[in-house]
C-alpha cells in the first residue's frame, strides 16, 4: 500500500515537471551539494557518533529538479543553518542502484529523513522552494529535538515515568512504534499506580504492534484482556474495533462479525465507531462470497 502511494505521488509531481522519472541517454560524474557527504555508510557512522538525524537525497546528475535543489536551494544561508542539526548526504542513484532499489526509490529528487538510530522516519519527493524545504526539514527536526532533549534528562533521572511517557508520545509522532513501546514499558515499569495513565497505551500498542499469524492470535488475547483491566479507558473503542480486524486477518468472519457487532451496538457514534460500521460491510460481504454463515445478531 506504501509502494502504491509513493508510485501515484511520484506520477503527479513528474507531471507538474518538479521531479525525474525517466534516464536520458548521458549521465555526468555525481557532484554533491557543497558541504554534503558523498558515501552512505560514512553518512550512519557519522549519524551513530553525532546523535544526529540524517537527510539523504537521492539524485542523479541528469535530473533537472535536482540540480535546481542544488543550485537554488540548498546553498540558501536559512537552509544551510538547518541542516547543520542533520547528517547530509547525497546519493547518485547511478552510482548506487543496489542502494536505490533497497529505499524503492522511482523517481529524482527523493529525500528520506533518518532516525540517529537508523529508523527511515519520512521521505518527500521533487523539487521544493525554501520555504517548502525549510518547513517539512524543520518540522522533523523540532520532534528530533524534543526526543534528544528528553532522553537527556533520563539519563540524569531515569525513574521519571512522566518524562518515558513523554518519550513515548514523542516516537508516536514520528510513527515509531517500536521506540514508543520501548519508553511506554519503562514508564509502566517505573509508575506502578499508573499515575501518568501510560499503562493503557502501552497494553494496546503492545496488542496491535502484530506482523504475524503467531502474534495476531497473541494480539486479540491481549486486547481482551485490555477491555477487563482498563473497563473505563477511552481507547476502548479502537480496542474493540482492532479486535474485530485481528478476527477479519485471522479469517474468523464470524467471531469478526460478533465482534464488530458489538462495538457498534456499544459505541454508537464516533470515529471508531464508524471504522467497525465499514468493517462489518466487508465482513458480511467477504462471508456471502465465501458461502459462510454469519449468525444474525
Amino acid at each position: 500500500m506504501k509502494a502504491k502511494r509513493r508510485n501515484i505521488l511520484a506520477a503527479l509531481i513528474v507531471a507538474a515537471g518538479l521531479l525525474c522519472a525517466i534516464r536520458p541517454p548521458a549521465s555526468a560524474l555525481a557532484t554533491p551539494p557543497e558541504g554534503w557527504l558523498h558515501d552512505w555508510e560514512a553518512s550512519k557512522a557519522a549519524s551513530a557518533d553525532r546523535g544526529k538525524p540524517v537527510v539523504a537525497m537521492f539524485s542523479t546528475e541528469w535530473c533537472g529538479p535536482c540540480k535546481a535543489m542544488k543550485a537554488n536551494v540548498l546553498p540558501l544561508p536559512e537552509v544551510k543553518t538547518m541542516l547543520d542539526e542533520w547528517v547530509t548526504v547525497y546519493i547518485d542513484c547511478d552510482e548506487e542502484p543496489g542502494l536505490a532499489s533497497k529505499f524503492e526509490i522511482e523517481a529524482y529528487p527523493t529525500f528520506v529523513l533518518i532516525s540517529p538510530e537508523g529508523t527511515e522516519e519520512d521521505r518527500f519527493l521533487g523539487y521544493r522552494d525554501e520555504s517548502a524545504f525549510v518547513n517539512i526539514i524543520g518540522g522533523h527536526q523540532k520532534i528530533f529535538t524534543e526526543i534528544k532533549e528528553t532522553r537527556a534528562k533520563l539519563e540524569e533521572t531515569p525513574e521519571q515515568a512522566g518524562l518515558w511517557n513523554n518519550l513515548a508520545e514523542l516516537y508516536l509522532k514520528k510513527s515509531n512504534d517500536e521506540e514508543a513501546l520501548k519508553a511506554y514499558e519503562k514508564a509502566v515499569y517505573y509508575d506502578p499506580k499508573d499515575e501518568t495513565g501510560a499503562a493503557d497505551d502501552y497494553y494496546f500498542l503492545n496488542a496491535v504492534t502484530i506482523s504475524s499469524i503467531e502474534e495476531m492470535t497473541e494480539g486479540a488475547k491481549k486486547l481482551a484482556v485490555f477491555e477487563t483491566k482498563y473497563p473505563s479507558s477511552p481507547l476502548l473503542a479502537k480496542v474493540q474495533y482492532y479486535r474485530g480486524i485481528i478476527a477479519i486477518n485471522l479469517e474468523e468472519l464470524p467471531e469478526a462479525a460478533a465482534l464488530l457487532r458489538e462495538g457498534v451496538s456499544k459505541y454508537e457514534e464516533g470515529e471508531w465507531a464508524e471504522q467497525m460500521r465499514g468493517a462489518l460491510d466487508y465482513v458480511m460481504t467477504a462471508a456471502e462470497k465465501q458461502g459462510i454463515e454469519i449468525p444474525e445478531g
